[in-house]
């Protein structure tokens, strides 16, 4: 089942995600619902998605994924999963990212820093300094984000 906006936000409680993060989830969920409007896709599940994808805060990767994938799993909201597998940020799992509502909702959190909305190369360059390691892959992603923002009909 999709769960409804009351029962995410319910859920970002009981998992004690905090504020900043609850509101960084929203203003994703929110760019999400209007570009699948506009792009004729599962508005419902990019909401929720959008809405849970930070659920486990502070973990980062498979170790995230693996978490949220139990939280989903135990709360019966198993449809959002697959929007979520390889769902760290690099140019491999993007180009692996096949369905409209994967790609919208990472676009989207690409977009989003804290409850903001950004350039995707303004929000990857905030990246490149907060993970310097990680840097090289940031930056081969932009050119994919870029190619989804047009296809998405996006022109600022």
């Amino acid at each position: 089942m999709i769960p409804s906006t009351k029962k995410c936000l319910r859920l970002l409680e009981k998992y004690g995600t905090s504020r900043n993060v609850i509101r960084h989830c929203k203003k994703v969920a929110e760019l999400a619902r209007k570009i699948g409007r506009r792009n004729k896709a599962n508005v419902k599940l990019l909401n929720a998605a959008g809405l849970l994808h930070d659920i486990t805060q502070g973990k980062a990767g498979k170790a995230q994924e693996k978490e949220v994938r139990k939280i989903l799993e135990a709360e019966n909201c198993k449809e959002i999963i697959p929007l979520l597998k390889d769902y760290s940020m690099s140019p491999k799992n993007l180009l692996k990212m096949r369905t409209k509502e994967k790609r919208i909702l990472k676009y989207c959190d690409s977009r989003v820093m804290e409850n903001k909305i950004f350039s995707v190369e303004t929000r990857l360059e905030d990246a490149m300094l907060r993970y310097p390691e990680r840097a090289e892959g940031f930056r081969k992603c932009i050119p994919i984000l870029k190619k989804w923002e047009r296809g998405f009909g996006i022109t600022k």
